[in-house]
């Protein structure tokens, strides 16, 4: 018989096309290291101290359905020595939640000449978000240097409450990418490029006095209100706020309707917000006056140019006219 032809002949399997298929976490140089995948990651980071050592745990999140996995399979590990955060999610539809935790300032050698100095490194927290509809949560995180959010491409949501940092950015990119300030940050309103709006918790509480009343009558169903008075709004600091609407009688239980309402609220800066309002209003046994109501900003000027929104408002009159009234709702930039 002859000698066969067939022949193993050793080859390099190509690996294009291949997918790592978990995020990558890991501690480098005092950094929180997250890599994220082509594929839907999700993670939460929190502060932690294990053995008297601190750092950040990480907790993979079930996200659109799955449980989400880093390093392997991994679905939670403490990492010692992070003080930082720098994390580029890749392309996937991606969430990253930053709660309880704080950065540092660290300092870092470096030669010069015969000596060695310490300088010191900024416990900045930096997100990419990279393609896909990314949402990307802060809650009570304390950053000791910059705050930088970049959210790429895709549909994408930025969050912050009670939340503090030297800066704070947040950036845009194609898609619609929204910012929403839950309240409580030291950083105010953060904007940047390319954000499409801004959406910002807003209260406001004010003293004031009615002004005005014309009750309604049979020939004329509606009866008028103006009010005035002064007090402190999130977005508005100090401010004078007027205004007034129309008002039915109250049925058998006390209870009328609130319509065609108007203000407008003065910044000492001289920017102002109005807009609209409606509800209803209940007269109670001691001859007060308890107002709901939903206002609807609908534009402003100066500073706050442009300023929409919609917030719930609970006003009390007493018999004299005092009134008081607080309002929680949201402003979009």
């Amino acid at each position: 018989m002859g000698a066969s032809n067939n022949r193993v002949r050793p080859a390099l399997e190509s690996l294009e096309g291949r997918e790592v298929m978990d995020a990558t976490i890991g501690v480098s140089g005092g950094a929180l290291v997250i890599t994220g995948t082509s594929q839907a990651d999700a993670v939460r980071v929190t502060e932690a101290v294990v053995g008297g050592v601190r750092g950040y745990q990480v907790d993979a999140l079930v996200h659109q359905g799955r449980q989400r996995t880093f390093n392997g399979g991994e679905t939670s590990a403490f990492f010692a020595g992070a003080r930082r955060v720098s994390a580029d999610l890749g392309r996937g539809d991606d969430l990253l939640v930053l709660q309880d935790l704080s950065t540092r300032t660290t300092s870092v050698p470096v030669v010069l000449g015969p000596r060695v100095s310490f300088l010191p490194r900024a416990g900045d927290v930096t997100v990419s978000a990279g393609a896909g509809s990314d949402v990307i949560q802060l809650q009570d995180v304390r950053v000791a240097g910059r705050l930088l959010i970049d959210l790429g491409s895709g549909n994408d949501l930025a969050s912050a409450g009670a939340s503090s940092a030297r800066s704070a950015e947040v950036r845009g990119g194609a898609g619609r990418d929204d910012y929403f300030d839950a309240g409580g940050n030291d950083f105010g309103v953060v904007g940047g490029p390319n954000l499409d709006s801004v959406i910002a918790t807003h209260r406001e509480s004010v003293d004031g006095q009615i002004t005005l009343t014309v009750p309604p009558t049979a020939a004329d169903p509606l009866g008028r209100q103006e009010f005035a008075g002064a007090g402190f709004g999130t977005h508005l600091g100090r401010y004078t706020e007027s205004g007034g609407h129309q008002f039915t009688a109250p049925n058998e239980d006390g209870v009328g309707l609130v319509l065609n309402g108007r203000f407008t609220s003065v910044a000492a800066d001289g920017a102002t917000l109005s807009g609209t309002y409606f509800g209803t209003y209940t007269a109670q046994a001691d001859g007060r006056v308890r107002f709901e109501v939903t206002a609807v900003y609908q534009g402003g000027t100066g500073r706050l140019s442009g300023v929409t929104g919609r917030a719930d408002a609970v006003a009390v009159v007493q018999a004299d006219g005092a009134l008081h009234f607080d309002t929680l709702g949201s402003l979009t930039f």
